[in-house]
């Protein structure tokens, strides 16, 4: 049970972006120290543009309003002193901000314009960000094959470098990621590992190596390999603590869980999976809490505690749901923003046509006439195209947001009936067990008296007997546990898959032989004689119980001196089986209850009480893995048959 991964995108790459950006010179250093700095008097230029720039990056974990004003003032200081460096650093953290906010088309045009300002400024690292940065924007819009190119261009500006350990680094922790995505998880452990060991050896980035052991645990997770992914969670937390990075601690500790769950240690994954939940409040990320919930979810429904595990789905829908209404809250800000943007453009374009107006009031009365007859034809012209552009825009926003909407009920309705599908399936798998605890309870009770009965002075001849018939209630409870099995491996395994050519009139004679001991004591004759040869294509072991049941069946119900007969025919492509005991029958409403699963009260039959047979529903699910059929009728000479079809050869 792999929790999925990609609910942490926008956080992962939220710091893979920030890290990015600071150099390891800016690391230690707070926002107070960065603050006063900048009120002494006289201070450099390059150390002012460095300060800005810090200061602006600190801001980006939870106030983007601040973050853009130091960005802002940055970017005037790069005007005023032509510094396309300074100018490029200030862009690329505006184009951060579009980013984190969800404008990824503002994004993207402010990267373009960082990068135009770092080529100019001939700083291959500043490129090596920007491009790395737009690597991660296609990463979380799930462009791998886009988001690959971009970091390997990154990678190609890092190393013409000195001292980019650290970026190189944590590029290609956004590389593996992409390989993680594309499901290349031999390439995305490799190139992993290589960030892990530059890590190590050649930066002190605990930060960045406490993700780049997070992300290698996701992928042995992935494959299963489960006491690499918990070792390389612990790494995780180490690193992450030393810089007391919570959400990283936050990812380790729910790696952690989703192990101990993978090896049913539920105890410990609870343990986990609560520290987890505790700090993820604590930092109150919305992301983070709605993992935390989904994966406590999955363990306490692991552990049977489903008040807990329902208390926990709770939570993790409504963390789902906000989510989700916080990016049609970004898109509806986007769309307003760009609404604004073209009202400001409109009223420009009046301004114009109204200075246009005041010129030509000084020319003679002809020219005045042409010249306010084209400005009027070009605004009316401008003025429809805009409402045009304007109609379609909002037209196609309204369909996506219709499809959107769609989608959402589907979803919904799709998760009641899987909802509906379990509680019917663990309905059904409560009333199995009381038919297996039924079907086992009177054998065993049984032996338990003819246990109880040696205790007391007995001949030989009767200890002999007794043991005799401990011997078939032994039999039979062996014989019912192995038809559990078949049917519980049936349901979980495709070995039953497996068919061969089978001869019926074989099969039907071992079925017989096997049962011939419970036929004589009963002094049931079983009647049987080989018909033409006949071939079929079946699971050999799955036709002899599904034989040998039904002929035990029909020998409990035949009276004693009675026969029991078996025949078979062709019927088109298959071959069916006809078992016919000499009983008084069933009513016709538990015919068609027989072979049903969810029904498991007492039937009647005739006068007789019974179980409804354990058997019989083994019976139906070993015909319907055969590829065949099964019913059952009362016949017309008396007694009851049951017929089972298999496809020939």
């Amino acid at each position: 049970m792999i929790l999925g991964t990609r609910q942490s995108l926008s956080i992962r790459f939220y710091f893979l972006i920030i890290f990015c950006v600071i150099q390891p010179s800016a690391w230690g250093q707070d926002l107070a120290q960065w603050q006063a700095q900048l009120r002494q008097p006289n201070i450099p230029d390059s150390v002012k543009a460095q300060t800005l720039r810090s200061i602006a990056i600190s801001f980006m974990g939870n106030n983007y309003d601040s973050a853009g004003v130091y960005a802002e003032r940055l970017a005037r200081l790069a005007q005023q002193k032509n510094k396309p460096q300074w100018q490029g650093n200030a862009l690329n953290i505006k184009a951060l901000i579009a980013s984190n906010t969800g404008n990824y088309p503002k994004a993207m045009h402010t990267f373009q314009l960082a990068s135009k300002a770092f080529e100019k400024a001939a700083d291959e690292r500043g490129q090596g960000v920007v491009l790395s940065n737009v690597a991660n924007i296609y990463y979380i819009q799930q462009n791998y094959d886009k988001a690959r190119n971009y970091y390997e261009l990154a990678l190609e500006h890092y190393k013409k470098i000195p001292h980019s350990s650290s970026n190189i680094a944590r590029t290609l922790n956004g590389l593996a990621n992409v390989w993680h995505g594309l499901k290349q998880y031999d390439n995305a452990l490799k190139v992993q590992q290589d960030a892990i060991v530059l890590f190590i050896d050649s930066t002190q980035d605990h930060g960045g190596l406490a993700y780049g052991y997070n992300n290698v645990a996701e992928i042995y997770l992935t494959q299963h390999h489960l006491e690499k992914a918990f070792a390389s969670f612990q790494s995780a937390e180490k690193e992450a603590t030393i810089v007391d990075d919570k959400r990283a601690i936050s990812f380790a500790w729910q790696g952690m869980a989703k192990v101990k769950l993978a090896q049913k240690q539920y105890v410990q994954a609870a343990s986990y999976g609560q520290k987890a939940w505790e700090l993820v409040k604590e930092i109150n990320a919305t992301s983070e809490m709605n993992m935390a919930a989904h994966t406590l979810q999955l363990i306490y429904e692991a552990m049977k505690d489903y008040k807990r595990a329902y208390y926990f789905s709770v939570l993790h829908k409504q963390f789902s749901d906000s989510l989700l209404n916080e990016q049609i809250h970004k898109q509806s800000l986007f769309i307003d923003a760009d609404f604004q943007y073209r009202l400001k453009e409109k009223k420009l374009v009046q301004e114009h046509a109204t200075q246009n107006q005041a010129i030509q009031h000084q020319l003679n009365k002809r020219e005045l006439i042409l010249w306010l007859t084209i400005p009027s034809l070009i605004l009316v012209s401008g003025l429809l195209y805009w409402l045009y552009r304007s109609s379609r825009k909002y037209n196609l926003l309204h369909k996506t947001l219709s499809l959107q909407n769609e989608q959402m009920i589907q979803q919904k309705e799709l998760l009641a009936q899987k909802t509906k599908e379990l509680t019917q399936t663990n309905n059904i798998k409560d009333r199995l067990f009381y038919l297996i605890a039924h079907d086992l309870n009177t054998p065993v009770q049984t032996m338990i008296k003819i246990l109880d009965s040696c205790k007391s002075n007995m001949t030989d001849e009767e200890r002999g007997e007794l043991i005799g018939r401990m011997y078939l209630h032994v039999n039979h409870t062996a014989y019912s546990i192995k038809n559990m099995l078949a049917w519980a491996k049936g349901q979980q395994q495709a070995e039953y898959k497996m068919y061969i050519r089978l001869e019926i009139n074989k099969l039907i004679a071992d079925a017989v032989a096997n049962v011939e001991p419970q036929a004589a004591k009963k002094n049931v004759e079983i009647l049987y004689s080989n018909l033409s040869p006949t071939t079929v294509v079946a699971n050999e072991e799955l036709t002899v119980l599904l034989l040998q049941n039904l002929i035990y069946n029909a020998l409990k119900h035949t009276p004693a001196g009675q026969r029991v007969k078996i025949r078979h025919e062709k019927q088109g492509n298959f071959c069916q089986v006809l078992i016919q005991d000499s009983g008084e029958g069933l009513l016709e409403n538990q015919i068609d209850k027989l072979f049903d699963k969810e029904y498991y009260a007492q039937q009647t039959r005739l006068g007789q009480k019974t179980v409804s047979g354990l058997g019989l529903i083994l019976c139906k699910d070993f015909a319907q893995t055969n590829g065949g059929t099964i019913s059952a009728q009362n016949a017309p000479d008396g007694g009851f048959v049951i017929a089972f079809t298999l496809p020939l050869a």
